[in-house]
């Protein structure tokens, strides 16, 4: 519904809310209004003439102008150049994209001409123009006012400034200018004479607009992530379908973390346990109430300790992150399965020792070169920091599970060695998976988080699709986090029923997130205009996409 349309509504509820208060307080009865109807009809036809005249005077443009005034007001600088004292204020020249289907391309550059004919033709304006187009750090260009102080009033300047500005924008209506705080570091020289041709300007920075009157149902919901952009509606998941498990996708910078760390903390607050795998070490900033454990306390593993962990496990996940061969995880696997026949107390130490003798190597016709190179990878890789947290002194996938309750964040960024950070993350992917599994608590719920999940999803990943698959039924739900949808397997894309995107730079990831979210080609070209903390959001409880911004953790 348009809003013209509710403005008559909106009157009429305002008749009776000023009445009421009238009534209240002994001026005007509503009884007798209601009796009398000719009281009420003049009553009514008093406020119509007001509204309709205020409507006609034009009322709510004039506070859109002095809104807008007070805004460029705020903006202007005062700059000394050799000695001579300009009223400056500089803005942004953002391109406006729209959610319609049959919106054609936007020719911003003739949009952008048109606007520098029409300002040509203002020779009487005491305010100058400039349009400036940098390359570096990013392509873009900024519109420039300014005019000698000794010239024009301040209050003519900003009056005459906000007048360009809308005759800008309304030959350009797919251009807006945004006031930015000038930066006059480093300066830029600028000659005095210039050639003939005028250059329109690089748009490169985009943005996209809601159309108002969209109908939007966000269904019910207990996790309010934010509200719809254009809108102050607010919007959410529903705790429940967390056992779906989430994606979220972004860039660097894009507010991915952020909206992470905001769904741990809300379910968190509904009796959630929450485990975040933080590869940057970014969360704990975010969550400084969550159990933080990094450097020295780092929970130490003991994956070799029971035998419910499977060795084919073991041995795949240690044959993924040292990308050992199909004899080298045959020769691992047997190792582990004999080590644990034997000794329920094993070492990684103990292993190495047990594959590298010659009867284990006769015993299942094992050449010795790959011994020789099975070896060398486990001894790199089980030395150092790798000894201290993958030990027979460690905890048990119990242990573990039971230790982890609450809020966490592991820090992985703690552990230098990227193979050993990625295999530690997979092991307490997998006790996780082995508790919840063989005991399967009714009275607990689990919130796994993998962030840059892409470390531990580059490939077919078994482990990760047995969970996406399986411990949903027992209360567990997986977050994966990437700035890279392409490097994920499209299995685990397909299992996850709630997906939040922020901005993606990448026109392959754009493509792979929007085939895997089934986005209108409309909807795919905005994502790389998203503005930071916007996000497209896809869930059950919500009949079709929607763009979002994420609220801030607080």
């Amino acid at each position: 519904m348009k809003t013209k349309y509710l403005a008559p509504i909106v009157f009429l509820i305002g008749i009776y809310l000023i009445l009421s208060a009238l009534d209240n307080i002994g001026i005007v009865k509503i009884s007798i209004l209601i009796i009398n109807p000719l009281y009420l009809a003049i009553s009514t036809l008093i406020f119509a003439t007001a509204f309709f005249s205020l409507e006609k005077l034009g009322v709510h443009n004039k506070i859109k102008q002095i809104i807008a005034r007070e805004t460029i007001k705020n903006s202007v600088h005062i700059v000394n150049v050799e000695g001579v004292e300009y009223y400056f204020v500089g803005f942004r020249v953002i391109g406006k994209e729209t959610t319609e289907e049959d919106e054609e391309d936007i020719d911003y550059s003739a949009e952008m001409q048109n606007a520098i004919n029409a300002l040509s033709k203002h020779q009487s304006r005491k305010v100058k123009v400039a349009v400036v187009t940098l390359l570096d750090p990013e392509p873009g260009s900024a519109i420039l006012f300014f005019a000698k102080k000794d010239d024009v009033s301040l209050s003519r300047f900003y009056n005459e400034a906000l007048y360009l500005k809308h005759v800008i924008e309304g030959m350009a209506p797919h251009l807006t200018l945004e006031e930015v705080n000038l930066k006059t570091k480093p300066m830029i020289p600028l000659p005095q004479l210039v050639g003939t041709v005028v250059y329109a300007g690089y748009i490169s920075q985009k943005k996209f607009e809601v159309v108002a009157d969209e109908q939007i149902d966000v269904g019910e919901f207990d996790i309010e992530l934010g509200h719809i952009v254009g809108t102050n509606k607010s919007i959410g998941i529903r705790s429940s379908d967390v056992f779906r498990h989430i994606a979220i996708f972004g860039a660097t910078g894009s507010g991915k973390t952020n909206t992470s760390a905001l769904l741990a903390k809300k379910l968190y607050e509904k009796g959630f346990d929450v485990v975040i795998l933080d590869w940057h070490g970014e969360y704990h900033n975010y969550l400084p109430n969550f159990n933080y454990y990094g450097n020295e306390s780092l929970p130490v593993l003991n994956p070799l300790g029971s035998k419910e962990m499977r060795a084919i496990n073991v041995a795949d996940m240690i044959g993924d992150v040292l990308k050992l061969t199909d004899p080298q995880r045959f020769a691992l696997q047997k190792g582990i399965e004999e080590f644990l026949l034997k000794d329920s107390n094993a070492d990684f130490k103990d292993l190495i020792n047990l594959i590298n003798t010659p009867d284990f190597a006769e015993k299942y016709d094992i050449q010795k070169n790959v011994i020789l190179a099975l070896v060398r990878n486990l001894s790199y890789l089980f030395t150092g920091m790798g000894e201290k947290l993958i030990s027979k002194k460690g905890l048990s996938y119990k242990d573990l599970a039971e230790k982890l309750r609450g809020g966490n964040v592991i820090d992985l960024a703690t552990i230098s060695d990227l193979r050993l950070r990625r295999l530690y993350g997979m092991l307490i992917v997998q006790f996780i998976l082995e508790y919840f599994l063989e005991f399967r608590p009714k009275d607990r719920k689990l919130y796994l988080v993998l962030e840059e999940a892409q470390n531990y999803l580059r490939e077919e990943n078994i482990i990760i699709e047995r969970a996406l698959q399986e411990i949903r039924k027992f209360g567990v739900g997986l977050c994966i986090v990437t700035q890279s949808p392409t490097t994920i397997d499209p299995e685990v894309l397909k299992n996850t029923n709630i997906k939040i995107v922020h901005s993606i730079k990448s026109n392959q990831d754009k493509r792979v997130v929007a085939d895997s979210m089934g986005l209108t080609s409309a909807k795919e070209k905005i994502i790389d205009k998203l503005d930071v903390g916007e996000a497209i959001l896809v869930a059950p409880n919500i009949k079709k996409e929607i763009i979002v911004k994420i609220d801030k953790v607080t």
